[in-house]
């Protein structure tokens, strides 16, 4: 490499004649500065004193930065800055790299003039006639005579050539009589054309079919309104229900937090409401305008920057509890109830202040309301700087619940057959003989039924303050016995509680009820360990071993008066097959409170290797049981046996099991949900889950195997499946087939789906075509996947 410093030595015999001492010293003194920041190596360099220009010939490179010129002759004016570069230009910058036969580049403003120029960035090529491309920091680029594309090669199988084209990076391409090709066969043209780079603007199309939907066609049109707010124009076709539309708004100052800053509104005028999307009769008669207006935003107060303080709004208004199922399959997996809210939140390291407002927006649905409840959360702090933690919480609740008013509709239902009932028996009863103690046995049974109906709480109500907080102190002792004692006190009353029945009639009223309770506990742990520095295998993952073996035991009291006779729960205990919490503090059934005496005794083995220069954890295993002394559930001596196990040994092999076993017959279950994932060749990849549930008091049995494959044929073709079979029912209840084909810069893929729904078989066929080689531009073409949550799901 020949840098400017050799070049003055080189020269200095002939400038020695041509100038004075002072006027060498000048010179060498001006050239020494371009020095520090431009280097041109080439095989015969010149530099012309006069004009102060260096000539370049033969495999030239010049540097500036982290700007390099690849090219046959260059000259460096150093007055101006211009670089003036000629024969087969490459101009390297980071991101970008410009190719051409004559260029102009100058150092001081980065920008770069060309004619007939190729360049690149972020996944897009183009070619350009005339054009000027100025620095990194830019509002917009012209050209004349230009084409672009995604698919890096001499001959790109799709293009869109320009008579002019303007770019603002980062926002949008402008295109002025532009034909998009296929190869080389034109197949469209615009007289004027605007792609933008987000991939959420502009148009989007996904056509398909489905048996719930018939054919279908999503549409969408993403927009800028000013420069915060995006929008999403949607009209929609499906053959089996008609037209539906809306638009989104999302805040693009929230981008990434998808529960804040969006409006979403959707209508549909169905064609078929009333029937389920497996082709069944609804019971329940819907209106054929069906709609959903969501709105999700946080406001920080006083604003606009992020504070401490802030409200949360979720407001979710349905037509009908069908909506999400029926035309938002996705939404409806994910949340089949949504909430309606206003949350006033003030965050501080040491705990948190909010004031929620939960309402029924939804009468089909059971909504808890909260109008409103107070709540200071305390997170464990020191107090009295002795090692002493307290945390707790403390709040104040208005609340009612009522029955959805399906549950009402099927109740009263109830009530008007054992009325039925119990009349019919009576008048059997009048003539009955020898059979009359059987008749009478039955009427009476049905006349409690129908007490039981008649009595069945619609609406509860009630007011609530409830206060707990709890001292922490963790110990060690002998510097491996660690000791954390707990105890805490709390405080719940209750006034004006009410409940009434389907008639408005009062069941139950109760002016006061208060429930002290008290809390204490200890948890014991300690650690075991061992390392086997010996221990190797590249096949398996594993650079050394350490073996971290750490027996717990946490013992929990609680007692607390049982208000269950007396209180029409809403914040009660809800089936679940996990362990309930041991600390009172996270314990949200605050209505469910009751005397426990428990001990959880348990085992956690780890096993670290080393990766990556840094500690890895290779095996986990967390085993344990709880033993009750009083069960404030059922009435168990000790609960399941869990395992939870998680096995990470290579970057393509991962396992997880999550157990449950019973160590009693009596309210004993199983399960076990097992998860791996594995690529055993480059070509090939699968995962396999098994889902298993038996014996449990609320929930179904259940034994569901899933299976999705990919492989890859060849360089351009690549075959999906996905298979979801439940044994209980000996039933295949998914199938799922798709097939890629990689088209260079493009994906295509075909997707079939069959699904047996309660015996009711549902199918489905999608095509997508997406670019692969820069998935944030969305093209008019773009037919998306089916499961994209732009959409809603499929």
């Amino acid at each position: 490499m020949l840098s400017l410093r050799p070049i003055l030595f080189i020269l200095l015999p002939a400038l020695l004649g041509l100038a004075g001492a002072q006027e060498l010293n000048t010179l060498i003194k001006g050239a020494e500065a371009t020095a520090n920041s431009v280097e041109i190596e080439s095989l015969q360099t010149t530099y012309d004193q006069t004009l102060g220009v260096f000539r370049a010939v033969g495999s030239v490179v010049v540097k500036y930065g982290e700007t390099t010129v690849y090219c046959d002759r260059a000259e460096y004016h150093q007055g101006t800055g211009d670089i003036f570069a000629s024969g087969n230009v490459t101009i390297y910058r980071p991101g970008n790299l410009s190719r051409g036969d004559e260029a102009v580049y100058n150092i001081n403003t980065g920008e770069i003039t060309a004619t007939e120029l190729e360049t690149g960035a972020n996944s897009f090529f183009l070619s350009l006639g005339e054009v000027t491309l100025p620095s990194e920091n830019v509002d917009v680029i012209r050209a004349q005579s230009a084409f672009l594309t995604t698919d890096d090669s001499e001959t790109p199988n799709w293009r869109i050539k320009a008579r002019k084209i303007v770019v603002y990076p980062d926002r949008y391409v402008a295109f002025h009589g532009a034909t998009a090709y296929v190869g080389k066969v034109p197949v469209f043209y615009f007289p004027y054309f605007v792609q933008p780079v987000n991939s959420e603007l502009g148009y989007m199309v996904m056509p398909g079919y489905s048996d719930a939907w018939g054919a279908f066609s999503l549409n969408q049109y993403g927009f800028m309104i000013g420069e915060h707010t995006l929008a999403k124009a949607k009209l929609d076709y499906r053959s089996a229900r008609g037209v539906a539309g809306g638009i989104n708004l999302e805040s693009m100052r929230f981008r990434g937090q998808p529960n804040f800053g969006r409006v979403q509104f959707y209508y549909a005028q169905d064609q078929t409401p009333n029937v389920t999307p497996g082709g069944r009769p609804r019971n329940q008669l819907i209106d054929s305008d069906r709609y959903r207006l969501n709105f999700q935003h946080r406001v920080y107060l006083p604003g606009p920057e992020e504070s401490s303080l802030y409200l949360d709004v979720d407001i979710n208004k349905l037509s009908d509890q069908f909506f999400y199922l029926d035309f938002f399959p996705g939404e409806f997996r994910y949340d089949p109830q949504p909430d309606n809210l206003v949350n006033l939140v003030k965050y501080h390291p040491r705990g948190t202040l909010s004031l929620l407002g939960r309402f029924e927006l939804n009468d089909f649905y059971r909504t808890d309301e909260r109008s409103p409840e107070l709540a200071l959360d305390l997170t464990r702090q020191p107090i009295f700087n002795g090692g002493l933690f307290l945390e707790g919480t403390t709040s104040f609740s208005v609340l009612a619940e009522d029955l959805a008013g399906f549950e009402t509709l099927n109740i009263q239902d109830s009530i008007t057959k054992a009325k039925a009932d119990v009349n019919f028996l009576q008048s059997q009863e009048a003539r009955a003989t020898d059979e009359q103690l059987s008749v009478s046995l039955l009427r009476a049974q049905q006349q409690d039924l129908l007490l039981q109906l008649e009595r069945t709480i619609d609406n509860r109500s009630y007011n609530r303050f409830d206060i707990f907080q709890q001292l922490v102190r963790p110990m060690q002792f002998a510097d491996w016995l660690n000791v954390v004692p707990r105890v805490g006190a709390g405080y719940t009353h209750y006034s004006a509680v009410t409940a009434r029945g389907l008639d408005g009639q009062l069941l139950e009223s109760v002016d006061s009820l208060e429930r002290p309770s008290l809390h204490a506990g200890v948890d014991l742990s300690f650690k075991l360990s061992r390392a086997y520095p010996g221990v190797r295998n590249r096949k398996i993952g594993l650079d050394q071993l350490r073996h971290i073996l750490q027996p717990y035991s946490r013992f929990s009291y609680l007692a607390a008066d049982d208000l269950s006779q007396s209180l029409p729960a809403i914040d009660r205990l809800a089936p679940t097959t996990k362990d309930r919490p041991l600390d009172v503090t996270r314990f949200t059934a605050t209505d469910a409170l009751r005397n426990w005496n428990i001990v959880r005794v348990g085992m956690y083995n780890r096993l670290l290797t080393k990766r990556n220069g840094g500690t890895f954890p290779w095996f986990d295993l967390n085993s344990f049981v709880d033993i009750y002394g009083k069960d404030p559930e059922f009435s168990r001596e000790v609960s399941n046996l869990f395992n939870e196990l998680r096995w990470n040994p290579l970057p393509w092999l991962t396992a997880s099991v999550d157990s449950q076993l019973p160590l009693s017959g009596e309210y004993g279950f199983s399960e076990v949900n097992s998860y791996l994932t594995f690529q055993p060749k480059p070509n090939f990849n699968f995962s396999l889950g098994q889902f298993f549930l038996e014996d449990h008091p609320f929930f179904f049995d259940s034994n569901t195997t899933r299976l999705s494959t990919y492989t890859r044929v060849n360089d351009n073709w690549g075959f999906g499946t996905a298979h979801f079979y439940e044994a209980e029912t000996d039933s295949l209840r998914l199938q799922q087939y798709t097939i890629h084909r990689d088209l260079s810069s493009w994906t295509a893929a075909l997707g079939a789906q069959i699904r047996d729904n309660l015996g009711n078989d549902e199918f489905g066929l999608v095509f997508s075509l997406t670019l692969k080689a820069f998935p944030r531009v969305g093209t008019p073409t773009d037919l998306l996947n089916p499961t994209s949550n732009r959409f809603g799901g499929f």
